[in-house]
């Protein structure tokens, strides 16, 4: 957690933020052994317990445009959709989704408030009182389905506390939080896989690393747990047709749908995961082909390969300029952002100018090497700084007869 976390335009908001982003313990902390944390949920009388049908997500990465999917295309068929996520672009607000929009303040401040005197001094964490927090705001307000993404990890994560999700899916496996993970990809994916659940479908998604399958089939055969898994159960690929895409499962027809909202070859694994799980689900969430096809066209995921169109920076470059935001903050996201500056490349080849702050800690010289031979130039910069100057500078020197492209990309907490 870092002090922009808690920056939020209610001043009263604020300053509770602040107070809850000091819950901290040493050590490891996992949800299996916090007698905290379940009395804490005890004292707000069990809301996990009582949530509507979960749709529980892990993953270093892709987990949560495969959320934002999901939430699209279930919307489009008209069932209400809560959703628990992290972390925020701007404010608190974001990581809990509340039938159809991010809770308003209001809501935030009372549950807050309640939560917090519930508590009292009762030692929980951080991302424990968040949790509990967002299920006390999901059993208040009526949905029909819940979308929960782990905070980090999966087995020890608070979420996983959950334990009939309808379905698991675990996004793709990368190299990230391996100070609590793991420092191999099987560890990591074995901690991910912790959240299958006896009898509960789980789906994987496409994966980079070939390593982290056997330990995917082992678990899921552990629990034990039938187990879905891309270009296995089902195959999602670009069709011929740019705006379009193919998608197949094993047993089924190939079906045509327009591509993912969202930026990037990426993308339409991650929106093949989604249409596997909602394919599956057909039983229980009927979800007619419209709507499918509707949700695909309107997802809304901010922060990744998003395009900013006005504000202090945009207003800062030369015309005919754009400007990107992108929160790829590992090798995997820096692979992912490498093949959409490849696709610019082939299309239309302009310079692009790269401004990467991430956090100390992360692999910043493997994100740089996988981006620089696409840069025409890049620049490291301090995270969350005011970038004025430096993007003024380069408008100076810049060749104004070929607009270019500035793309600011690694940490999250450079959005704001």
């Amino acid at each position: 957690m870092h002090d922009e976390d808690a920056h939020h335009p209610n001043p009263s908001l604020q300053e509770k933020l602040q107070k809850i982003y000091t819950l901290r313990r040493s050590g490891r902390v996992n949800f299996d052994d916090s007698s905290y944390y379940r009395e804490l949920l005890k004292r707000l009388g069990n809301p996990h317990l009582h949530l509507p049908p979960v749709l529980h997500l892990a993953g270093t990465n892709g987990k949560g445009s495969t959320l934002a999917t999901l939430r699209a295309i279930y919307e489009a068929a008209g069932y209400r959709v809560h959703a628990y996520t992290s972390p925020h672009l701007l404010t608190f607000n974001e990581r809990i989704y509340l039938a159809g929009q991010a809770i308003g303040d209001t809501a935030l401040e009372a549950y807050l408030d309640d939560v917090l005197a519930i508590n009292a001094d009762n030692p929980v964490t951080f991302f424990e009182l968040t949790t509990a927090l967002a299920f006390f705001a999901f059993v208040r307000s009526p949905a029909d389905l819940v979308l929960l993404e782990t905070g980090m990890g999966g087995r020890l994560d608070c979420t996983n506390i959950v334990e009939a999700p309808l379905a698991t899916i675990i996004t793709a496996i990368g190299r990230d939080h391996t100070e609590f993970l793991g420092d191999t990809l099987a560890e990591i994916a074995g901690e991910k896989a912790g959240i299958m659940k006896t009898g509960v479908p789980c789906f994987i998604a496409p994966q980079r690393y070939p390593e982290v399958y056997p330990v995917f089939q082992a678990k899921a055969a552990a629990v034990p747990c039938p187990l879905r898994m891309a270009g296995q159960n089902w195959h999602c690929t670009a069709s011929e047709s740019e705006s379009g895409m193919t998608f197949r499962e094993d047993t089924g027809e190939a079906c045509d749908y327009p591509r993912p909202n969202l930026l990037g070859r990426h993308q339409i694994e991650n929106a093949g995961t989604a249409l596997a799980v909602v394919k599956q689900l057909q039983p229980v969430f009927p979800v007619e082909e419209g709507g499918i096809r509707q949700g695909l066209q309107t997802i809304i995921w901010p922060g990744r390969m998003e395009r900013i169109r006005s504000g202090r920076y945009a207003d800062l470059l030369p015309e005919g300029w754009e400007l990107w935001f992108d929160g790829g903050h590992n090798v995997e996201g820096a692979y992912t952002i490498a093949g959409i500056l490849e696709d610019w490349q082939k299309q239309e080849n302009r310079p692009v100018h790269i401004f990467l702050g991430m956090r100390e800690g992360k692999d910043i010289d493997g994100v740089t090497a996988i981006l620089a031979p696409y840069a025409a130039s890049l620049t490291h910069v301090e995270v969350g700084a005011d970038l004025s100057r430096l993007i003024q500078d380069l408008s100076r020197s810049a060749d104004k007869k070929t607009p270019a492209r500035l793309l600011i990309c690694g940490s999250f907490y450079n959005y704001g």
